[in-house]
């Protein structure tokens, strides 16, 4: 079952790249996710101008290597029934777990992997590929370094609030798009470095120009540090 589960990830991958690759540019492949926000923003812009269609094409080309690499790294059937087999006889000396307790462990494991790879989607989202025209090199490798730990750390207390359902999907949504879009503007990575020491809830709320999405991450905020 599990190797079916990851052929048909590695099967959707492929299809969600194609379709990025040669409609992305209109924001057919955000339409077909759901993010009809961004899906317009990219329908006007073509693709925000190029940079974001091509920034979606490499988010899809890395998530088809990595569904290739689980694929091909799955367990066989006869490895599995072999290690089965052996666990069977080292179980009759341990103690035997309790149903409830096996699947409350499995449930928490589950649970962190599941909440793991949220936080990445949501910080590739953010993440957008920066072109910048002004500041020297040092000053654009910094702001690089900056964009990537702005979007990791500021996905962390996004994914927090979905799971503890102070914001829906819908209100997610709007705030990546928001913050993609407004990243996706800014050409001067000094403006990053002029941010280096302010916290992640400041510069998110520099990037954001609608009240009720400033209301909303400061409200995050509060809950989480307090």
């Amino acid at each position: 079952m599990k190797t079916k589960r990851l052929q048909e990830n590695y099967e959707n991958s492929k299809k969600d790249l194609i379709i990025t690759i040669f409609l992305g540019l209109i924001g057919t492949h955000r339409f077909l996710k759901k993010d009809y926000k961004m899906g317009l923003v990219f329908l006007c812009t073509l693709g925000i101008f190029g940079f974001g269609w091509i920034r979606d094409i490499v988010i899809s080309f890395k998530k088809v290597l990595d569904d290739c690499s689980k694929l091909k790294n799955a367990p066989k059937k006869d490895t599995k029934n072999i290690s089965s087999s052996k666990s069977k006889v080292e179980s009759k000396s341990k103690p035997k777990k309790t149903t409830s307790a096996k699947s409350q462990e499995k449930n928490t494991k589950t649970d962190s992997i599941n909440l793991n790879e949220k936080r990445k989607e949501i910080a590739n989202s953010i993440n957008t590929i920066s072109i910048w025209e002004k500041g020297t090199p040092a000053q654009q490798d910094f702001a690089d370094k900056l964009v990537e730990r702005f979007s990791n750390r500021i996905a962390k207390y996004l994914c927090w609030a979905v799971r503890d359902k102070l914001i829906s999907d819908d209100d997610l949504n709007s705030l990546t798009s928001a913050f993609q879009y407004s990243m996706c503007k800014i050409d001067d990575s000094r403006w990053w470095c002029d941010k280096k020491n302010m916290s992640e809830k400041f510069i998110a709320v520099s990037l954001l120009d609608d009240e009720k999405l400033v209301k909303t991450i400061k409200d995050i905020y509060t809950h989480y540090t307090k």
